[in-house]
């Protein structure tokens, strides 16, 4: 019973959360044009069955659509905007306490542990002119299930929900 209580706030404090940092005195309305570049960084090697190269490619071609349904045309030649991505995956460790922890006097006791994979996309608009970055958006969430089309299905969802907050 402990156990499902511990999993359940990890599950309820590791939702997946979106946060976007942009520069304020950027007018997004002069970018017409976009390339995604591909995620060059060595895949990760705590979680291969997350980060591979179809993981990547869907990531890159769930941005591509999100800013072509916002009016981006795609280009190789002269964009006005770069795209690039990081995926972070790493190891964590959770301590649990329970509600019948007291704190009225000094007990030893192993406290539990629950270790789990934290997933993190963090994708960068950056502006072409000047090599400046414009805006920063990532989600981050507890990866809780096994890789599959659910799993893609997620993927496309997280980079949709951090897009909702581009302007």
């Amino acid at each position: 019973m402990n156990r499902i209580i511990t999993l359940l706030m990890i599950f309820a404090v590791g939702c997946a959360s979106v946060k976007v940092r942009k520069d304020g005195a950027v007018d997004f309305g002069k970018y017409q044009t976009f390339y995604c570049m591909e995620c060059l960084d060595e895949y990760s090697h705590i979680a291969p069955e997350y980060d591979n190269p179809e993981t990547r490619e869907l990531i890159r071609e769930s941005i591509i659509a999100e800013l072509e349904a916002k009016g981006l045309k795609y280009t190789e030649e002269d964009p006005q905007m770069l795209v690039d991505f990081k995926v972070i995956i790493e190891e964590r460790t959770a301590i649990m306490t329970t509600p019948e922890t007291t704190y009225y006097y000094w007990e030893t006791y192993d406290a539990p542990t629950v270790s789990f994979k934290r997933g993190t996309l963090l994708i960068n608009l950056i502006d072409a002119s000047n090599n400046q970055a414009i805006w920063q958006g990532a989600a981050s969430r507890i990866i809780d299930e096994d890789p599959s089309d659910k799993y893609n299905e997620k993927i496309k969802s997280k980079v949709a929900r951090i897009f909702n907050k581009y302007n």
